[in-house]
C-alpha cells in the first residue's frame, strides 16, 4: 500500500497545474492547509481519504483520477523485470505505452515462449 502514494502526489500536482491553479488556490478550494499540499506534492506526507476526496472537489475532478493510472496485480508475478516494466509503462504517455507494447509483442511473436496461467487465469510469460 505504500507504493500508492507517489501516484497520489504525481497525480494532485499534474492535476494542479495543467488547471491554472496555484497551491494557495487549491488550499482554499480544498479546505487545506497550501503547506500540506505542498507536502503532499512532494511526497512529504501522506493523505487520507477524506484528504483526496477534499482535494477532488477543489479540483472539481471525480475521486478515481488519483488512481486511474495504478495497476493493481493480487497475484505479481516473481519475475522483477516485469515489475519494472509496469513502473516504467506507468510514466509513459498512451501513445509511448502503446509503442512499447507493439515492440513487445512483435519480439515475443518472433521469439514464442511458454506461458503459465495464475489461478485468476491471467497469462504470465516463463
Amino acid at each position: 500500500m505504500k507504493q500508492i502514494y507517489p501516484f497520489i502526489s504525481k497525480r494532485l500536482r499534474e492535476h494542479r497545474v495543467q488547471l491554472g491553479l496555484t497551491q494557495e488556490k487549491l488550499a482554499e478550494r480544498s479546505r487545506i492547509a497550501s503547506k500540506f499540499i505542498s507536502d503532499l506534492e512532494r511526497g512529504k506526507k501522506k493523505p487520507s481519504l477524506e484528504t483526496v476526496f477534499r482535494l477532488s472537489k477543489g479540483l472539481k475532478i471525480p475521486l478515481n483520477e488519483f488512481f486511474g493510472d495504478i495497476i493493481w496485480i493480487e497475484n505479481p508475478p516473481k519475475n522483477k523485470y516485469v515489475k519494472e516494466a509496469e513502473i516504467l509503462l506507468l510514466d509513459c504517455s498512451e501513445k509511448e505505452a502503446k509503442k512499447a507494447l507493439d515492440i513487445l509483442k512483435a519480439y515475443l511473436k518472433t521469439n514464442p515462449t511458454k506461458t503459465k496461467k495464475n489461478k485468476k487465469g491471467t497469462a504470465w510469460l516463463i
